[in-house]
């Protein structure tokens, strides 16, 4: 009886289970063409940087698997990119469908799931370079994993590769949203052994690249969130020595909402951690630029205004592909035009700056307020309302920095010091 029971049990799961697997796979394909329909018609909007169609061919759906290619072709091309029309970036997509992907079940995963996929980058004209960098090997691999809730995880795996004075180590970064949006979205990853050989006896390295990034979008309109990549343990070298470490230099974003407005706050900051040079701890340094009020709205309205004009500039007048100056000048014409969308909310930027050694701290300040010129009364300046500037420059904070300097270069002490004394009257 036990062992009837048992059988019966095994049958039941099976059964589930295929019925399951044959549900998932003929969702495949309707949310294939869903999220083509989406891309597509946010071109036509002109929310796209290129004119740019996706598509999709040679579906081939079975029990377990479901197998296609999903293909970008850049319709017009891409002149910054050396992209020319009609060329197209394809990935063979495979499948693997729910509510047990197989490969999940090898690796001892048991959680439901709608989907598991692997992309794959096709070898072809245009990505033939990466894969030559890459030694004949993938550049990038990803593997995703879809939740019946709607979230989603992707792992993308960096192969090592040479781009001409550029250079990396294998690397790994992982993807995890909700709600299938690629606006709410946790980034975390890293590549090893960077190099740029910025001549044959001068180059930069660095021994890691990481990333740490969670962003969301309130309300389908307010992006909001932090993000923080940051180069570790580098070094510029000249002739095969060391000139000068820096420990770390880090890249940050923060966007905030502005409380009771429909407007956000940005900040960009630069960190410089402990540059040294020779023996000498010259100090960390910090630059930032914050945008404070600014529209999201506007700023989308803007990227998808200028995306159309630059577009149509392309099309009109095909030459600007190989002239990089006039292509700079559409481009400065095109950003002077639909600036005012930018000022509507009129923002206030501003640019600290601060540089800290053993003795101290300097500091300054560039403070910009931004009119809106369809409001402004001024008869000489209709984008400005303000401007001030403030620096605070300790005496022996900048003595120290240049003693240190002189010190770096092989001065003696003495030397160093005599070097940067002032003169007493």
């Amino acid at each position: 009886m036990i062992r009837k029971s048992a059988t019966g049990v095994i049958v039941a799961l099976a059964v589930i289970w295929g019925g399951g697997t044959w549900y998932t796979g003929t969702q495949i394909q309707p949310g294939v063409e869903k999220f083509i329909k989406d891309f597509n018609d946010a071109k036509k909007k002109g929310e796209h940087a290129y004119d740019m169609t996706l598509s999709y061919q040679n579906f081939d759906k079975g029990f377990f698997n479901s197998r296609f290619q999903m293909q970008m072709t850049f319709d017009n091309g891409a002149p910054d990119l050396n992209i020319k029309p009609g060329q197209k970036v394809v990935f063979d997509v495979d499948v693997e469908h729910g509510p047990l992907p197989i490969t999940m079940l090898m690796h001892g995963n048991v959680i439901p799931a709608l989907a598991a996929a692997k992309v794959n980058l096709v070898n072809n004209e245009l990505t033939q370079p990466l894969f030559i960098a890459a030694k004949n090997k993938s550049p990038v691999e990803a593997t995703l994993r879809f939740a019946f809730g709607g979230s989603f995880s992707t792992t993308l795996d960096v192969a090592p590769a040479e781009y001409g004075k550029f250079s990396f180590g294998e690397g790994q970064f992982t993807f995890n949203g909700d709600g299938s949006s690629l606006s709410n979205l946790d980034i975390e990853g890293k590549v090893e052994d960077i190099v740029l050989q910025l001549s044959p006896m001068n180059k930069v390295t660095a021994k890691s690249f990481t990333i740490d990034s969670l962003a969301r979008l309130e309300e389908k309109k307010f992006p909001v969130g932090e993000s923080e990549s940051k180069f570790n343990q580098i070094n510029i070298i000249n002739h095969g020595e060391d000139v000068a470490q820096i420990d770390a230099f880090v890249a940050k974003t923060m966007l905030d909402r502005v409380k009771d407005k429909d407007y956000i706050n940005v900040n960009l900051t630069y960190e410089l951690d402990k540059l040294t040079k020779g023996n000498q701890q010259l100090g960390s340094g910090e630059w930032s630029l914050i945008a404070e009020s600014i529209d999201p709205s506007a700023v989308r309205q803007f990227i998808i205004q200028y995306n159309i004009a630059m577009q149509k500039q392309l099309a009109a007048h095909p030459e600007l592909a190989n002239d990089e100056v006039a292509l700079q000048e559409v481009n400065a014409a095109l950003f002077k035009e639909y600036l005012p969308l930018l000022q509507k909310s009129e923002p206030t930027i501003k640019q600290p700056v601060k540089w800290k050694n053993a003795l101290g701290e300097l500091n300054a300040n560039l403070d910009i307020s931004i009119a809106d010129p369809a409001k402004s009364s001024s008869s000489t300046n209709k984008d400005i309302k303000s401007l001030n500037f403030d620096v605070k420059l300790p005496l022996n904070v900048a003595t120290e920095t240049a003693k240190q300097l002189n010190l770096s270069e092989g001065m003696d002490a003495e030397k160093a010091q005599k070097r940067v004394m002032l003169p007493t009257y």
